[in-house]
């Protein structure tokens, strides 16, 4: 499963001749450019990714355990608690950043909270070449 972080227009990384043209998108949704270069699609339609956003670490005393730790998100302050301790995935004594928030390309894909699914992967270009992605919410996992 990759990361997503949802965006309805992606760049190439890999830009075609200026001047050159699609082709054709062969059915594995590559794009073919009549100066011969191939882009390979960053996403396949039906394939299911991890949602990244802004989020951090926050944490609050229990009466039963030293510390519950749990993954606040930044788009709505919401703040879920695993299942299993957060601390198997980080040393807890080395956490001097608490409380602050952390980019969406450091979200691991255990505190991921959202999934899509891509409908479709098509190169457009809007003064450069991209891909045009379509997705909807998926419930999958």
């Amino acid at each position: 499963m990759k990361p997503f972080i949802p965006k309805e227009w992606v760049r190439m990384r890999k830009q075609p001749d200026p001047t050159a043209i699609l082709d054709h998108v062969d059915q594995f949704g590559t794009a073919v450019f009549t100066d011969g270069k191939c882009v390979y699609a960053p996403y396949s339609p039906g394939e299911v990714c991890w949602v990244r956003e802004g989020w951090g670490i926050t944490g609050h005393p229990d009466p039963y355990a030293d510390t519950i730790y749990g993954v606040q998100y930044k788009s709505d302050g919401a703040v879920l608690y695993p299942y299993y301790p957060i601390e198997s995935h980080f040393d807890v004594a080395d956490w001097s950043d608490i409380g602050k928030w952390r980019s969406p390309v450091t979200m691991p894909q255990w505190a991921s909270r959202r999934h899509v699914r891509i409908l479709s992967c098509v190169p457009e270009q809007r003064g450069e070449w991209g891909w045009r992605i379509e997705w909807e919410k998926s419930n999958a996992l």
